[in-house]
């Protein structure tokens, strides 16, 4: 629960933003966006003191900047046994290209992922979903962890990822371990309660990415998990508007 010095920091900052213009409301969200994942970098939320408040106030912050939650999760209808196997082979081979950012590795979608932006009935069940309009960016990103240790940390995604739908394409779960147990994508709520959001292989979330923070637990010795992340956002921008 957000503390009384949290409470009045949110309200300050959010004071503060209405007076920015739209690339100025960019940045802060970055610096919030930062923030929060160094101060609980593996998800490891603060209990007390100084940084619990800087904790609570930055989740408070980024939740305001727009949506924020989850509107569907699980194995959706236009994910046929065939296109999953498709975007899997796809996975495998942009791997080669893929680099290490820190605790994850990642590559660009290619030709396979480049379709289910534009498949219309990806598009309209995350509208459905939303209950507003989306449209695809056109980008796409294969992310890796690959051994124990990997992770995401706390963050919230640019607007080319408003909306972003995550699809698993391959865990690994160490023996004796069961896979609910396994490391999960972690949402957080405006009040900084987090959430594990588990997916099975095939399973999607549709994520309202630029409003929720969200990280990955950290792997265990032994575990691997591939996701493939696609990027939708609320109005009509077309992908030159990100410089693609």
């Amino acid at each position: 629960m957000s503390t009384p010095t949290s409470k009045r920091l949110s309200r300050r900052i959010a004071e503060f933003s209405e007076g920015l213009s739209d690339l100025e409301r960019f940045n802060l969200n970055l610096i919030m966006s930062i923030g929060v994942g160094g101060i609980a970098p593996r998800g490891d939320v603060p209990e007390a003191g100084v940084r619990k408040d800087a904790w609570d106030t930055g989740i408070s912050v980024l939740s305001a900047t727009g949506r924020s939650g989850v509107s569907f999760v699980g194995r959706a209808p236009f994910m046929t046994d065939d296109l999953l196997s498709g975007l899997q082979r796809e996975a495998v081979e942009r791997k080669s290209i893929s680099h290490r950012t820190g605790p994850q590795e990642l590559s660009p979608g290619g030709s396979a992922a480049e379709a289910l932006s534009r498949n219309p009935d990806a598009i309209s069940l995350i509208s459905d979903s939303l209950g507003e309009k989306v449209f695809p960016t056109e980008i796409s990103t294969y992310l890796y962890y690959t051994s124990g240790g990997d992770y995401l940390y706390p963050h919230v995604d640019t607007d080319i990822f408003s909306v972003n739908l995550i699809t698993m394409l391959e865990r690994r779960v160490p023996e004796g371990k069961r896979e609910e147990d396994a490391s999960a994508l972690v949402i957080y709520d405006a009040d900084a309660n987090p959430r594990r959001v588990p997916l099975r292989v095939g399973e999607s979330a549709v994520l309202m990415a630029s409003g929720t923070v969200h990280a990955r637990e950290t792997l265990a010795p032994g575990e691997k998990v591939t996701i493939l992340t696609v990027g939708f956002q609320y109005q009509g921008l077309k992908p030159s508007d990100f410089g693609q």
